[in-house]
């Protein structure tokens, strides 16, 4: 039963106070690679790179060769007197977890390698604070993509003033060609495409601009898949055709793992039979390779929206994952071989809040805060060896010259949470009050056991 409470002056502070302790979701960062596709070209010169003992005469390249553009690098060593390629510093947010993807070719092992290092612009001590070495593997002279996920980067560092704890706010990325080092000629070795994004998403490449450096096509028995114009087509039985992908790295908005988590899966779908509708699998991968639907049968469809040229968008929420999942995974299938299917604009998030409209009869994501009612549902994990009881907040600020006043606070208890379970909680009818002195309006959801937090913060503004 939900639980109402008067808001003492000791509540207003603890809930001022958890405002700043408990972590919002993960901001992007405000800059990426410079001219990753190598396409912009200023006095014969790459944008945005340096040299590493070589010219541009000799390793840009224009041909269009690596399918991604125009320009590509070719770091082909006619000699073994020097390692050679190109650099860039990058900007990264701190505390953000960075995803690193590029294309490239190589018909030697390690022949190609990608050195990081990472830096702390504010640390006071002015080295690097840690460095990575990636020796890529051959790709047989082909074209592959390549991603690198890293967690945000930290160190502490002796100063004379004491420990510094650096996190890492900028990268250099230098690929090379280490002909030298190997004591051979390797040609053939190509970077395109290079780019850093913040890692929010489990899903690569929901567009499907990759074709297939992404997702995995499977054809059997007639069944085709096609990845033409930015989506995929998938025609033939469910049994006979299909694409997926799957995860098992643990993003900036997920700090507590895979595991007790639900999931919101959104893609845009059209088929050539007007009365068929996505058939989909999101499941959980273990660490003995087993796997487990997270829905039986289909996903329940939570809200549709209809979008241009025939295309509408699907909306679901996935069940709980549980303890053991390591890994998450997405399958889009094909329904008939008497016709096509065609997804785009896939997206699988982690969603411990679904903050939706009050209204039982249309269920939709609220994304922004306007007057009326809301309803938050929370998924609280107990990820203790013991149970819990613990208490959903949604709380309401008026932030004003950098100034955040409490308006608003509801509370519901989840009682008796059993150890390493989940539990729903819905916090109700919440009415979304007004702003007193003209400032903005934000809300903030969290759950907590007793006075510690135990999911990130779900935030919502004006």
């Amino acid at each position: 039963m939900k639980r109402k409470y008067r808001i003492s002056a000791m509540l207003m502070m603890g809930l001022l106070f958890f405002a700043h302790i408990v972590p919002a979701t993960a901001t992007e960062a405000t800059t990426g690679v410079v001219n990753g596709s190598f396409e912009t070209v200023e006095n014969g010169a790459a944008a945005g790179w340096e040299l590493v003992d070589t010219t541009w005469e000799e390793i840009l390249k224009t041909d269009g060769a690596s399918g991604k553009g125009g320009n590509y690098i070719l770091l082909s060593a006619a000699d073994t007197s020097k390692n050679f390629g190109v650099k860039q510093n990058v900007k990264i947010e701190k505390g953000q977890t960075v995803l690193l993807s590029f294309f490239y070719k190589s018909t030697v092992k390690a022949a190609l390698t990608l050195n990081l290092t990472f830096y702390d612009s504010a640390a006071p001590v002015g080295t690097a604070i840690d460095s990575q070495k990636v020796e890529l593997l051959s790709t047989e002279g082909e074209w592959k993509k390549y991603t690198l996920v890293f967690a945000p980067v930290e160190s502490q560092l002796e100063t004379a003033d004491g420990i510094y704890y650096a996190v890492a706010d900028s990268v250099s990325i230098m690929f090379r060609n280490i002909s030298k080092a190997l004591g051979t000629v390797v040609e053939n070795v190509g970077i395109d495409a290079v780019s850093f994004s913040p890692y929010d998403d489990l899903i690569r490449d929901g567009g499907f601009d990759d074709a297939d450096a992404d997702w995995t096509p499977t054809e059997k028995n007639g069944g085709d898949v096609t990845f033409e114009n930015g989506y995929v087509k998938i025609t033939g039985a469910a049994s006979n055709a299909y694409v997926g992908q799957s995860t098992s790295v643990a993003t900036s908005d997920m700090p507590y793992g895979l595991p007790l988590t639900r999931f919101r899966l959104s893609l845009k779908f059209k088929a050539d039979n007007e009365a068929a509708v996505p058939f989909i699998k999101i499941y959980e991968g273990h660490a003995d390779n087993t796997e487990k639907e997270l829905t039986p049968n289909q996903m329940r469809i939570m809200y549709t929206e209809d979008c241009d040229d025939g295309w509408k968008r699907y909306v679901y929420f996935s069940t709980v994952s549980t303890t053991a999942a390591s890994k998450i995974g997405v399958m889009l299938r094909g329904q008939s071989a008497d016709y096509a299917v065609y997804y785009d604009d896939v997206e699988l998030v982690p969603a411990d809040y679904w903050v939706y409209n009050y209204n039982s009869s249309e269920f939709k994501d609220l994304v922004t805060l306007t007057n009326g009612k809301l309803t938050v549902s929370a998924i609280v994990a107990n990820r203790t060896d013991a149970a819990i009881d613990a208490k959903v907040i949604v709380a309401f600020y008026e932030v004003k010259n950098g100034t955040k006043t409490l308006l608003s606070v509801t509370m519901k208890s989840q009682d008796g949470v059993a150890a390493q379970t989940p539990a729903e909680c819905k916090v109700e009818n919440v009415a979304v009050p007004a702003t007193q002195n003209g400032g903005t309006l934000e809300m903030r959801s969290f759950v907590l056991n007793g006075m510690q937090p135990i999911s990130t913060a779900k935030v919502l503004t004006q």
